[in-house]
């Protein structure tokens, strides 16, 4: 909230329509009533149990008169004030970190949440190749349920060739039997085989910054670039020689003053080693 002169206050109060009907008026779907007074004022909030995955819509009244958007006024007419409505994407689950690493006793996959919604668990798939197919080798790994706090899982793969590399993707599923893809991540020495690596950026999606972890065989040339979907250039995320090994770079979500909108954008790695992009999300 910006604009309230200093020392005035306002009332603000927000809807979010939780099971996805179309309407504000059910029990709970009123999210927070309170005053705003600051020059800029945020609110936080958690999506409870039994929220709609997907897209959902939320409603904002600001008033004067805190009694004139008192409950259940989502609509109605008032003496003075704003109203605004805003899609909200709501996501199973927010994945924080990805990563496989072989060592003598198979591979160590290990995985982190900053929040999950109605998350059943998880499964586990492999491939010997990084463009699959890919094979499900773990039974469900139970998740936290609806949960606005980290959660940190891992598993070890027993059945991994050792020394060859094998590649793994993650998948939440949700109570309603819906599979959400994440990944791929290798194991297997790939600093040895000439391969480039390029993660997904954590926390993803990004609603500020992230951070993406890219992988080099071989000291190197990189452009690490933020794209539109199209391919078409935005920024330029980072630039130079790298040496081999791991490098983390900030996807900056404002990187000039000036805020990219949601939806759907491209990280492009380009190095002697060829072209890597990963499909990134800008969400509210």
């Amino acid at each position: 909230v910006t604009g309230i002169p200093s020392g005035q206050q306002a009332w603000l109060a927000a809807w979010f329509d939780w099971n996805g009907n179309g309407v504000f008026e059910n029990p709970g779907e009123r999210a927070f009533f309170q005053a705003a007074t600051a020059l800029v004022d945020t609110v936080d909030f958690s999506v409870p149990p039994g929220a709609t995955v997907g897209t959902v819509f939320s409603r904002f009244r600001l008033a004067w008169n805190g009694n004139d958007i008192e409950n259940p006024m989502s609509a109605g007419p008032v003496c003075d004030g704003e109203v605004e409505d805003y899609a909200v994407v709501i996501i199973p689950v927010e994945l924080g970190s990805f990563e496989a690493t072989q060592d003598g006793d198979g591979v160590l996959i290990k995985w982190t949440t900053h929040s999950e919604c109605e998350n059943l668990g998880f499964y586990l798939y492999r491939s010997p190749r990084e463009a699959g197919p890919y094979d499900r080798i773990s039974d469900l790994i139970p998740g936290a349920g609806t949960s606005a706090g980290p959660q940190a899982y891992s598993y070890r793969d027993h059945t991994a060739t050792p020394g060859l590399t094998c590649w793994y993707e993650l998948a939440d599923v949700t109570t309603a039997g819906v599979e959400t893809l994440h990944g791929p991540v290798c194991a297997g020495g790939p600093q040895n085989q000439g391969i480039v690596l390029l993660d997904v950026p954590a926390p993803h999606p990004i609603v500020d910054q992230a951070d993406v972890r890219f992988v080099l065989p071989a000291r190197c040339p990189v452009t690490l670039t933020l794209c539109d979907f199209a391919g078409r250039a935005l920024v330029v995320i980072a630039e130079g020689i790298f040496d081999t090994g791991a490098h983390v770079a900030r996807v900056d979500r404002a990187p000039d003053g000036h805020r990219y909108g949601s939806g759907s954008y491209l990280v492009r790695l380009a190095t002697p080693f060829g072209v890597r992009t990963r499909a990134v999300v800008f969400a509210e």
